[in-house]
C-alpha cells in the first residue's frame, strides 16, 4: 500500500496527496511510510536500562528474579529498588491483615465499624505509593520510605 512521503497518508491510485496535497512519485510503487506506524529502530545492545529495570522492581516477581539473575544482583541501585519493593509488599500485608484482624476483633465487641474507613483507605493510599515509587525509580531516583528504605539500603 502506497504512502506518501510527506505526511504518510494512504495515497493509493492518488497523483496528489488527499491530506496534505504533495504530489505522489509514481502512484503504484509503495513510498517510505514515515507515520506514527513506522516501526522503532532497533535499540542499540539489547539492554534494558537500570532505570526501567528499577521500576519494574515494583512488581514483586520481577523483583525477586531480578536478585536472582547475576548481571543485575550485583547492582547497587536496582538491589535498592528490589529490597525496597519486597519489604514494602510485605509491609502492607502486614497492615491489612492486622486492620482485619483487628475489625474482627471489634466486630465481636460490636463495634467493628470503627475499622470500615481506615481498611477502605487502605487499598487507594496503597496504590499511589506504589506508584509513587515507580515513577522515582524511573526516574533513577532512590526514594527512601521512612523504616523500609534504610532496611532497603542495608541490604543493597
Amino acid at each position: 500500500m502506497p504512502f506518501c512521503n510527506q505526511c504518510g497518508a494512504d495515497v493509493a491510485g492518488l497523483k496528489f496527496c488527499s491530506k496534505c496535497g504533495a504530489p505522489v512519485g509514481d502512484a503504484s510503487a509503495p513510498a517510505a511510510n514515515p507515520g506514527p506506524a513506522a516501526a522503532p529502530a532497533a535499540s542499540s545492545g539489547g539492554e534494558v536500562s537500570e532505570n526501567v529495570l528499577a521500576a519494574l522492581a515494583y512488581i514483586w516477581p520481577v523483583a525477586v528474579v531480578l536478585l536472582l539473575i547475576e548481571p543485575y544482583k550485583s547492582k547497587r541501585f536496582l538491589r535498592f529498588h528490589c529490597f525496597q519493593s519486597l519489604f514494602f509488599v510485605v509491609a502492607y500485608f502486614v497492615i491489612w491483615t492486622g486492620l482485619w484482624v483487628t475489625g474482627a476483633v471489634l466486630a465481636m465487641a460490636g463495634i467493628g465499624f470503627i475499622m470500615w474507613l481506615p481498611t477502605l483507605l487502605l487499598w487507594p493510599a496503597g496504590l499511589i505509593l506504589w506508584i509513587f515509587l515507580v515513577v522515582k525509580a524511573y526516574q533513577g531516583e532512590k526514594f527512601h520510605l521512612p523504616v523500609l528504605g534504610d532496611l532497603a539500603e542495608k541490604q543493597a
